[in-house]
């Protein structure tokens, strides 16, 4: 076996996530064996398992839980990829930035006294890039998010005061 099974649940587990981080850091070379169209930094030390395509190849012919997790997970790519694209085409920066602080709360929040603290810096840049947008865009939107008492920054880590003020936000966004 490729991979170390020291049981079925722990395998499945592996597996998902594995596919899960390879498929949102660069694209699906596994599945297409075209060539990635991203690259990926980590966070945080970590450990990488490479997997050949060949391996994924025969996964998926004689694993039908792996290949409909497979599906699935291309299903939640193209939906999230539909939001980002909806949201450039028919969003202003507001909605979008909202959107993407809910989720950075989402994947790196903790909560703190009713506020929602992001254990990880984002810089300006990094939101910029995140949006499509200049780091002076950035600042402006998140200015006015903290006069709006929704955010805050300290120590150069967002905190977000209002999450229900955001999620507002964004839902007035899509009905416009």
């Amino acid at each position: 076996s490729t991979l170390d099974r020291s049981s079925a649940a722990s395998d499945v587990y592996k597996r998902q996530n594995l596919l899960r981080f390879h498929n949102q850091a660069s694209g699906s070379p596994l599945l297409d064996g075209l060539p990635r169209t991203a690259n990926a930094t980590g966070i945080e030390s970590g450990e990488c398992l490479f997997l050949p395509k060949r391996v994924v190849d025969d996964l998926l012919d004689k694993d039908p839980a792996f290949t409909r997790h497979i599906v699935q997970l291309l299903c939640e790519i193209l939906r999230r990829n539909n939001d980002v694209l909806g949201g450039f085409a028919f969003h202003g920066l507001d909605a979008r930035l909202a959107r993407v602080i809910l989720d950075l709360a989402t994947a790196h929040g903790v909560t703190k006294a009713d506020n929602v603290h992001l254990i990880r810096k984002f810089s300006q840049t990094d939101l910029g890039q995140m949006l499509g947008v200049t780091r002076e865009a950035v600042n402006k939107k998140l200015r006015e998010l903290e006069k709006r008492d929704m955010i805050t920054r300290r120590d150069g880590r967002l905190v977000i005061k209002d999450a229900d003020g955001l999620k507002q936000l964004l839902a007035d966004a899509i009905k416009n």
